[in-house]
């Protein structure tokens, strides 16, 4: 079963490493690592589809895979969308499975969100605290929302605001 770790859509400015894991298993063997082959293939969506998306290429055989710094760095100040594939294969070859994610590469730095790991599991009567640290060069601002609640429901829960100005 391939799985890659992270949303289903990622930013990053062209100036960042970003990183991308694995979170496959071979259906049989749900816990032995060594028994797939990886492939990591990108794909250009945007501005020309199908388009390279690195100068000599991009693809990696491991269960991590890298875009280094101006590594997919262009020429011109747009936004690039890329679709990132993972391919996992069983050792024997009897069995294949891919997941993708898209991958938005922005020209200019973008701030770092650290989300520290949260528990699986909460009680219901247990208050539940959840913090991050945002590191930006430039000026931004910070939102939380939630696909369970609607805004109004989640300001009425959480005891500070769910937007943020940052300075530098």
């Amino acid at each position: 079963v391939a799985m890659i770790k992270g949303g289903q859509v990622r930013s990053a400015d062209v100036s960042s490493k970003v990183e991308f894991r694995s979170l496959s298993y071979d259906i049989d063997y749900p816990t032995e690592e060594n028994k797939l082959d990886y492939e990591w293939t990108c794909t250009t969506i945007f501005p020309t589809y199908g388009s390279p998306c690195a100068d000599g290429g991009w693809v990696h055989n491991t269960a991590t895979a890298t875009i280094e710094p101006d590594q997919f760095k262009k020429d011109d100040n747009l936004e690039y969308f890329y679709e990132i594939i993972l391919t996992v294969t069983s050792k024997d070859g009897s069995a294949s499975h891919s997941a993708s994610i898209k991958l938005n590469m922005k020209p200019e730095e973008l701030p770092e969100i650290i989300v520290p790991r949260i528990a699986r599991k909460y009680n219901p009567s247990d208050k539940i605290v959840i913090s991050s640290e945002v590191i930006t060069i430039k000026e931004a601002s910070t939102s939380w929302s939630s696909m369970d609640f609607e805004t109004e429901d989640l300001q009425e829960m959480v005891l500070t605001p769910l937007t943020h100005a940052l300075a530098a």
